[in-house]
């Protein structure tokens, strides 16, 4: 380099086919990044400072599901986190879409050396509900990528879960992130409770403390679509004395991709953000009719950077439930003033940096510093979701309803009706 130089060396970008005796605007680099030879001074930024290098051992429990896909792509591109395994739940979509899909983001990001193995099929006790009316009729998006034959296991998700948890299996430790309903855990600890002792840390994408519900008033659709399993495990966790990290409504409604964040992406990677476009689509649209929302709400990706940069979302730790009948069904009942005089179970997140977020998930999916994302903090300004939900009266109106009570929509029942329709009929029981 030449020594006529005398900025600090963090204040410079040297690339070979530019003239080094001028500083280049980070916009520029990416600008000319495709196909051009360049490098960055090895100088950390405060986001990979802050970050745990230490590589921290996961299995992702999981239903995909757009959001969940998107939590897998990052969580793929983290060096700081090693996936050992996926683990499939009826969610968002039944357990073979959640599979086939699974294989499809594996494919993509070229991970297909990680096993996935199929769990429960259906809630512990109650009826089966998807989420297809928010993810499409594949589960992502109506992208409708080839399909990825074969990777099948003979071992089920509650075997592997047992196997690599029960007490004396021995190995590394090993963390939890369930992105979808908990029935896999509840099954897995009503035959071994003691396996949640060998769970270093357990993240889940769930519940709500004051934001209000996707599936009614008051519930998340995760533990809404199984408050048996939920329940279950947070009861489980207050017995042995373990930790629920609840990445739950409060903080996933602030991290909104906005067609501005998405369009930033593209114009960085225009192959990868064009994938992105093409399995949210479908997502964008529900969310601008059914929630008067320009962008979409990607509640899991933020559960996989929670658990790689624990200082990204706040809260408090407090004894934690969640209710499994009547109106409330799904609701996380978080005892906040200690009411109950019980030792938390529970760190119920409330609060996000969405600009943090961002630098942290593009830079992971781009595999670029956080500084060179320079339009970020414009950018993810306007990304998050405020107020109440504010539905298309015309669809509202334009429902029909099935003998349950439930509204079809499209022909599939949705989540948010068939809670209602559920109520209705359990009331009726209850009569006579």
């Amino acid at each position: 380099m030449d020594k006529s130089i005398k900025a600090p060396l963090f204040a410079w970008r040297t690339v070979f086919w530019m003239d080094v005796q001028k500083p280049v605007r980070l916009s520029e680099v990416f600008r000319n990044r495709q196909g051009r030879l360049f490098y960055f001074p090895c100088v950390k930024t405060e986001g990979e400072n802050r970050m745990n290098k230490m590589v921290q051992k996961v299995v992702i429990d999981c239903d995909p599901g757009i959001d969940d896909s998107l939590a897998l792509m990052l969580a793929l591109s983290m060096e700081e986190i090693q996936v050992e395994a996926i683990t499939i739940v009826c969610g968002n979509s039944p357990v073979d879409m959640g599979f086939s899909n699974a294989k499809k983001i594996l494919k993509y990001k070229g991970r297909l050396d990680i096993p996935i193995y199929v769990g429960a099929d259906r809630p512990l006790k109650r009826e089966y509900v998807n989420a297809l009316d928010t993810h499409g009729a594949d589960g992502l998006g109506e992208s409708f990528l080839p399909e990825v034959p074969g990777y099948e296991n003979s071992m089920t998700a509650q075997e592997f879960l047992k196997k690599r948890f029960a007490p004396g299996q021995g190995g590394e430790p090993c963390s939890v992130i369930a992105l979808g309903p908990m029935t896999n855990l509840a099954r897995l600890l009503s035959d071994c409770p003691e396996a949640i002792l060998s769970m270093d840390r357990i993240v889940s994408m769930g519940g709500s403390f004051k934001s209000h519900g996707n599936c009614s008033p008051v519930a998340e659709y995760n533990y809404w679509a199984d408050p048996d399993a939920a329940a279950f495990v947070y009861e489980t966790a207050d017995l042995y004395g373990k930790r629920i990290e609840m990445v739950g409504l409060d903080v996933t409604r602030q991290i909104v991709l906005t067609p501005d964040l998405l369009s930033y992406l593209k114009r960085l990677d225009p192959e990868q953000g064009s994938f992105v476009e093409a399995i949210t689509k479908f997502y964008f649209d529900f969310h601008w009719k059914w929630e008067h929302l320009i962008g979409c709400v990607i509640n899991d990706p933020l559960a996989v950077a929670c658990f790689a940069d624990s200082g990204l979302c706040r809260g408090f730790e407090a004894y934690t439930a969640v209710e499994t009948e009547g109106i409330s069904r799904g609701q996380t009942v978080v005892d906040s003033m200690g009411f109950y005089r019980k030792a938390p179970n529970a760190l119920i997140l409330t609060e996000t940096d969405p600009e943090r977020f961002f630098r942290l998930f593009y830079s992971r999916l781009l595999s670029c510093r956080e500084e060179e994302l320079d339009l970020i903090p414009g950018l993810a300004a306007g990304s998050r979701m405020t107020g109440p939900v504010l539905l298309d009266r015309a669809a509202v109106q334009g429902r029909t309803m099935d003998q349950t009570g439930a509204a079809v929509h499209n022909g599939e029942k949705s989540r948010e009706s068939f809670a209602a329709g559920s109520e209705k009929q359990e009331a009726g029981a209850d009569e006579k």
